[in-house]
């Protein structure tokens, strides 16, 4: 009963981690897709600014005539500057969240690793009952077997117990980074 509970707990959560490491692939999908939007807002910025350039250089020429252009040309120039600037913290911001959702999808990978061992001990553990329950029933006579199976039970409740100590470590730890990177996060935003 509570085997096979277990067993149910730890592949729900298996699922559970398997989404969340679907979720950390679409993430860095679109980390890779603002990096693309970026450089195409860094090829127009360029290409702005050098528009700007001519634009100066020709109404400089113009002379007073080409004033009224010139003061236009160094406001085109000066947003384009500004875009520059904001596109270089977009991309400081892309990166530190890259470099978040990188950890976060390591330790996703970790955690869904000690899941699968779980299942499979709780797996080993539920195959033992088994045959424990089949060699008692065959062996009921004898007291001092029936003893040395029991004690195997409980050694093995005792690695199952060992196990879900460990879950609840790996599960402080993702907590633990998820608040960092949560924190990191609102950092950047401010």
């Amino acid at each position: 009963g509570r085997i096979v509970s277990a067993n149910d707990l730890v592949s729900a959560c298996g699922e559970k981690m398997g989404l969340a490491m679907n979720d950390a692939s679409r993430m860095g999908t679109a980390i890779d897709e603002v990096g693309v939007i970026l450089k195409y807002i860094d090829d127009i910025t360029r290409q702005t600014h050098m528009l700007a350039l001519n634009a100066t250089i020709e109404a400089a020429r113009a002379g007073d005539a080409g004033r009224a252009f010139s003061i236009v040309a160094n406001e085109v120039k000066s947003l384009s500057l500004q875009t520059q600037e904001s596109a270089e913290r977009i991309k400081s911001v892309v990166a530190n969240i890259a470099g978040v959702g990188g950890d976060i999808g390591r330790v996703l990978k970790d955690v869904m690793e000690s899941v699968q061992s779980i299942t499979s001990v709780i797996g080993m553990i539920n195959n033992n009952v088994k045959e424990q329950s089949v060699a008692t029933t065959a062996i009921s006579a004898n007291m001092q077997q029936a003893t040395m199976s029991t004690t195997m039970v409980s050694s093995q409740l005792d690695e199952i117990s060992d196990s879900f100590k460990r879950s609840d470590e790996i599960a402080a730890q993702i907590a633990g980074r998820r608040a960092r990177a949560q924190r990191r996060g609102v950092g950047v935003d401010r």
